[in-house]
């Protein structure tokens, strides 16, 4: 009797529960259109730097028109995985996205990176890839040949939480998507592998001059670099190297030092992003608005020039909230006397016998140390204590 009961309630709890999530609007808004970006879709994201500002920078008009007059360009990435839940009631979710690379794939040394940890996607480069994996296949071919991905070229980003009833004309399917998720879980074993292996040599190097004491120093050493290598290069989005005299985009990181080489970069990509800013962009399923790939060692130094405004703009904030402290307690103690004069002058002018009462004068200074707890909860809200 009570599991048939049991099984009753729970059956109509299922049945509640389905109808809800079928008829509520969120659940309507997800069944006709998709989410933007979707999981496994070939995206085009553009970097909002005003979004991108914590809520307290804001406050900042300097910080406002610097990042207004920010460059951000478009960069094309597969959405590799979500972060967190998704939650279609709030303003913004969270996605881990990785740069789509067009070329060679290149290895970097110093951060035991081999051109073999990444993923070819159709339609493939005429030469075999590094890795001999079999490339992805997207619902519809790239329309650039021989772009990669890889684990170590993924950002972490937000964007608003937005649907779309557009196509997604590039997408991975199940099977795709779990096969580059098992590749990718082999690279970062891979590289895991060599910076044990590292730690093994170091150890049996006591001595040496370029001894290693910790992965943290590994993750920041750079290693011996191979004639003609272009780890410290940053090439254009064809993969050329800059024309003599053309300048570095000018951006910093968050403490200040220029990004310009691919370690620093790397810095940047493997760090935590509790350590960076909330970067904020949009997103577009939409890939005939790019017309070439741009490299995306700038979406890293577009982030730089954030991080380096919301840095400046601290001492301003700091100054400002200093002097609106100072004109708060100005306008408290005149709100404080205007009230003791209020309930002095409702106390009597003269004494029982007629005489001038001193009542008045005594009671507003003791008032002014009795009463002023009192008025402090009675100002007004506007007023910052």
């Amino acid at each position: 009797m009570i599991g048939r009961l049991f099984c009753s309630r729970l059956g109509c709890s299922l049945l509640t529960l389905n109808f809800t999530l079928v008829f509520s609007p969120i659940s309507r808004d997800l069944m006709a259109r998709a989410i933007l970006p979707m999981v496994g879709a070939c995206v085009v994201l553009t970097i909002d730097p005003i979004a991108s500002l914590d809520p307290e920078t804001l406050e900042d008009p300097e910080a406002v028109a610097a990042c207004k007059k920010l460059v951000n360009k478009q960069y094309v990435g597969f959405v590799r995985e979500r972060v967190g839940f998704y939650r279609p009631w709030d303003p913004y979710n969270s996605c881990a996205v990785e740069f789509l690379l067009q070329g060679k794939p290149q290895g970097y040394p110093s951060r035991f990176i081999e051109p073999r940890m990444s993923i070819p996607i159709l339609p493939a480069a005429d030469e075999p890839h590094p890795s001999s994996r079999s490339p992805l296949e997207p619902s519809t071919p790239l329309p650039w040949r021989g772009c990669y991905v890889s684990p170590f070229w993924a950002v972490q980003v937000r964007s608003p939480t937005l649907f779309t009833e557009d196509p997604v004309d590039c997408i991975l399917d199940r099977a795709e998507l779990l096969k580059h998720l098992t590749w990718l879980r082999d690279d970062f074993a891979d590289q895991q592998a060599s910076l044990n292996a590292a730690e093994e040599a170091k150890d049996g190097r006591v001595g040496s001059p370029d001894l290693i004491t910790s992965v943290e120093e590994l993750q920041g050493v750079k290693l011996p670099i191979p004639p003609g290598s272009s780890l410290d290069i940053v090439s254009d989005s064809q993969g050329n190297p800059p024309a003599s005299g053309t300048p570095i985009p000018a951006a910093t990181d968050s403490v200040g030092n220029g990004i310009a080489s691919m370690d620093e970069i790397f810095d940047f990509l493997s760090s935590s992003p509790s350590t960076q800013p909330t970067i904020t962009a949009n997103f577009s399923h939409d890939l005939s608005t790019v017309k070439e790939l741009n490299d995306p060692a700038d979406y890293c130094r577009e982030v730089a020039a954030i991080a380096r405004i919301q840095e400046e703009a601290k001492p301003r904030l700091a100054k400002a909230r200093a002097l609106a402290i100072k004109e708060a307690a100005k306008l408290n103690a005149e709100y404080d006397e205007r009230t003791l004069d209020m309930l002095v002058a409702r106390l009597p002018p003269r004494g029982p016998f007629g005489r001038v009462s001193g009542l008045a004068s005594k009671v507003k200074k003791r008032a002014a140390k009795l009463v002023r707890p009192v008025l402090r909860l009675l100002r007004p809200a506007r007023v910052l204590a």
